[in-house]
């Protein structure tokens, strides 16, 4: 579980990055090329995808930031936590 933890804490800290580039290049440290993201209103597919979503989230919601309440679950590959 710490692994899933660390994979969790680096997801997090991409989202934080506001510089595309750089964050393009914490992603690649992050996520396989064909990573799989479940959101609630859309999937996003693909390191590049996430990117601009997460570029878009960031100029939507400014000084966006996250936090994890509860319990990590994990199940065949994915990741789940509020």
């Amino acid at each position: 579980m710490q692994d899933i933890q660390k994979l969790v804490d680096a997801h997090l800290k991409a989202w934080t990055i506001r510089d595309a580039d750089e964050r393009a290049v914490e992603l690649t440290r992050v996520y396989p090329e064909n990573i799989t993201v479940v959101e609630p209103d859309g999937i996003v597919r693909g390191r590049d995808a996430l990117n601009a979503r997460i570029g878009r989230l960031r100029e939507h919601f400014g000084g966006l930031a996250f936090s994890i309440v509860g319990a990590i679950s994990h199940h065949h590959g994915y990741v789940m936590y509020q």
